[in-house]
């Protein structure tokens, strides 16, 4: 079959002139519909950034780098994405000084250029994946459909709403596929240059795009291949000619172009994160650190038992049901015809999933690297059947062809445009924050979960109480840690003494003789009060009611992707499933900002679901959100 047999790489025919425009507008259109879904909302939740990891890691470091140095002694998520926000700001804003002032005064305008970035990334990856596809398969109908499915996937339309490093990704990701596919076709140098720098450039903003140094492994070997004709069929290769094959591809020039790639890899991973060259010691405490984290016990409130099973049904909802099983079918027809594309794409896709699935916690949007090989796939299994078709009626080839179209991007396309509609409404967190303002004077006393960010609290040009710490009420810490050395000292908000020290602060030292006292600007130190961590969780006890009694709190706000973590599975964490017995028992919810529609029920916890709002239930952003007045309080 013509979309899916390839034989030996050939340099393919320049297309006429007017033909590379019509594929270059179609192109052009899928970019600025993808960068449309994805700029849709990219000021949800602003000015509080309530996803744990965009409040906690990329931002923050990214303008800690003005204050102290480029070494972010951070590689639990390598820092590329972290070192490009650091330039963008430095060009956009005008310089280190400007840029600490906008964040401690208007940190919406710093998110959004952080979410810009990662949207333009992210519809970078829609040209790049369009000319894998084409390069690979000499079939421009693949390399469009598959771009297709990555402009409008829920997941990579999602995460591009967010400064995180997943949607990043998706651009050398697909950039390095691109450079495979140039590999196999042509084996020029360069070719190995480009599939290598972009690998590298991929790790250094997501480890596990690791995986494309197979591909490129396997395109190499090809390339030494070139006149071999296809390899036997996939399940019948043997150890020894696997052996031989082997032996003599290491005495060839393809082995060397192979090493000039890896030679590139490097090149690129570490021209992206120079500090895993020059701070060795951090970067393999942060790589030690991830390994023990993923390998370590699940996480509290996971709700999925096999990881293997938990990936697959994230393609069914990240890429959508009809692209998982049209990817299914471009892997057997890429078998049957005995095709080398099969060697490219088929093993990576296992071997991830084998990977990332061996591990104890497991997260849809950690499937952001394979996307662009998922969406050739898919691209791949649905011209394989409406060719298989069309063969038999061809004069409803074009009719198969956008039903084939229309199935395949059609779940993905309604449920982006669901996700783009739900983020542009208020986040429930910012309802109830808008009846606190309303209905509670700033001596209130607080408790609150860590569902939401410290800046949560505190209101520009607000003169606050002193036993406020510089807070709009008067937070209620159960292990009674101070807020910061910083607010101890000074007696103003974190933001603005972040202000002020940014202000003062000139010079970037290379390389620091010891790490600053301060690597993230206006956060506090980890503690229960610092949004994140099931450690709050786990130490949760129904006498926390009476410390509350005894301290003078009053009112407690809570969220249900806190709450749930432990009423999912209560025999693990029993003591915290009887703290919120006893919290109903003496509290009464005052308001409640539900983030469901009001036709539908409430959501089932998930990691995925309950904090990117796939299913149709949902019609705002947040989770479940309740503020409890304790029995008995004025």
């Amino acid at each position: 079959m013509a979309t899916v047999e390839i034989a030996r790489p050939e340099r393919a025919a320049h297309a006429p002139s007017r033909t590379r425009l019509r594929w270059g507008l179609a192109v052009a259109g899928l970019m600025l519909v993808g960068l449309g879904l994805r700029l849709w909302g990219i000021k949800q939740g602003l000015p509080y950034a309530y996803n744990i990891d965009e409040n906690a890691h990329f931002v923050p470091r990214a303008i800690g780098f003005f204050g102290h140095t480029l070494n972010p002694f951070y590689f639990v998520n390598p820092p590329g994405y972290t070192n490009l926000l650091y330039l963008v700001f430095g060009v956009w804003f005008g310089g280190g000084d400007a840029t600490a002032r906008a964040y401690a005064t208007d940190p919406t305008e710093v998110y959004v250029v952080a979410r810009v970035v990662s949207a333009v990334l992210g519809t970078l990856a829609i040209w790049w994946t369009y000319l894998a596809g084409a390069k690979l398969f000499s079939d421009r109908r693949i390399g469009l459909l598959g771009a297709a499915l990555i402009t409008v996937a829920f997941l990579p339309v999602f995460y591009a709403h967010l400064a995180l490093n997943d949607s990043p990704t998706l651009a050398p990701a697909a950039l390095a596929l691109y450079g495979i596919a140039r590999i196999y076709r042509h084996g020029r140098w360069w070719d190995f240059v480009l599939a290598g720098a972009a690998t590298g450039a991929a790790m250094a903003t997501k480890y596990t795009a690791a995986i494309f140094i197979l591909p490129i492994c396997i395109a190499a070997y090809f390339r030494w291949r070139d006149d071999g004709g296809p390899l036997p069929h996939p399940w019948r290769v043997s150890l020894k000619r696997g052996y031989r094959w082997t032996v003599d591809f290491l005495k060839a020039r393809a082995f060397l172009l192979l090493c000039l790639a890896g030679a590139a890899t490097i090149a690129g991973f570490v021209v992206t994160s120079p500090y895993s060259l020059l701070d060795v010691k951090s970067f393999g405490g942060g790589i030690i650190h991830q390994a023990s984290a993923t390998s370590s016990e699940g996480k509290l409130g996971q709700t999925f038992s096999n990881g293997y099973l938990y990936y697959l049904w994230s393609i069914t909802w990240g890429l959508g049901w009809a692209p998982a099983l049209a990817g299914l079918a471009g892997a057997i027809a890429l078998a049957r015809t005995r095709s080398r594309a099969f060697w490219l794409l088929v093993p990576t896709v296992v071997l991830y999933v084998l990977f990332m699935g061996s591990a104890s916690r497991w997260f849809g949007r950690w499937l952001m690297p394979l996307l662009p090989v998922l969406a050739m796939l898919a691209a791949v299994g649905a011209f394989w059947l409406v060719d298989g078709l069309s063969r038999r009626w061809p004069r409803a080839r074009w009719a198969f062809a956008g039903v084939a179209t229309v199935l395949l991007l059609g779940q993905a396309v309604v449920y982006s445009i669901h996700s783009d509609l739900l983020l542009s409404r208020p986040d429930t967190r910012a309802q109830v924050r808008t009846w606190m303002a309303a209905h509670l004077p700033p001596s209130t006393k607080v408790a609150y979960e860590p569902v939401i960010p410290d800046s949560y609290y505190r209101q520009p040009d607000f003169l606050a109480p002193p036993p406020n710490e510089g807070n709009r009420w008067n937070i209620f810490v159960a292990d009674d840690t101070p807020q910061s050395a910083l607010t101890a000292a000074s007696g103003t908000s974190p933001a603005g003494e972040a202000a002020r020290q940014f202000a003062t602060r000139f010079g970037v030292s290379l390389v620091p003789a010891q790490l600053p006292d301060s690597v993230l600007p206006n956060r506090r130190r980890q503690d229960v009060g610092v949004v994140g961590g099931e450690g709050y969780t786990r130490d949760l006890s129904p006498a926390l009611v009476d410390v509350y009694r005894a301290n003078g709190v009053c009112y407690v706000i809570s969220g249900s992707i806190q709450a749930q973590r432990a009423l999912v599975d209560p025999k693990h964490v029993p003591d915290a499933a009887a703290y919120y017995r006893a919290l109903r028992k003496h509290a009464t919810p005052v308001y409640v900002a539900s983030p469901y529609d009001k036709s539908a029920g409430p959501v089932k916890f998930n990691f995925d679901w309950s904090f990117d709002y796939y299913p149709m239930a949902y019609e705002r952003p947040g989770p479940l959100m309740t503020v409890w007045k304790l029995h008995d309080c004025p």
